[in-house]
């Protein structure tokens, strides 16, 4: 069984990955691996395949700019 952490930043990508094809784009794969290291999400917007790397935050106002 994952611990917390590994189960959090899976819940953060599980998200992202939502997020993205309500906005349109088609999900390839998800924790993608490859010699050199691993891609958390590879989405497809029509003819671009964007790699995404996913950085799950526990406090909302991190992701927000402040005044």
């Amino acid at each position: 069984m994952p611990d917390p952490r590994q189960r959090f930043g899976a819940l953060g990508e599980e998200i992202a990955a939502a997020h993205l094809q309500r906005a349109g784009m088609s999900l390839l794969a998800r924790n993608y691996r490859t010699r050199y290291g691993e891609v958390d999400v590879v989405m497809r917007d029509g003819q671009t395949v964007a790699f995404v790397e996913v950085k799950t935050r526990r406090a909302p106002s991190a992701c927000r700019r402040r005044r």
